[in-house]
């Protein structure tokens, strides 16, 4: 899912997605392990669409909700420390 559509989502849905990405993950590397995976390259996706998720939430708690674009966080940082 694009951090766009994620970014919408409440904190109970992120939690949800969370849950399920991980689970994923889990089943994505018996599957590598026991040689069935159909295709071991998704685990990589899913490791950094969990990290997305993870991310927008620690976003939500800090009160920072809405800054997912990068450019935009780092130059409010560096402002930021410029500042201090």
């Amino acid at each position: 899912m694009k951090t766009s559509k994620l970014a919408e989502l409440s904190e109970e849905e992120l939690r949800r997605e969370q849950v399920s990405l991980q689970e994923q993950i889990f089943r994505l590397r018996f599957q590598i392990q026991t040689g069935n995976a159909e295709n071991p390259s998704k685990l990589r996706t899913t490791r950094r669409s969990l990290a997305r998720v993870m991310t927008l939430i620690r976003e939500q708690e800090l009160g920072l909700a809405g800054r997912h674009n990068r450019a935009e966080s780092r130059t409010h940082a560096r402002k930021e420390s410029e500042a201090k």
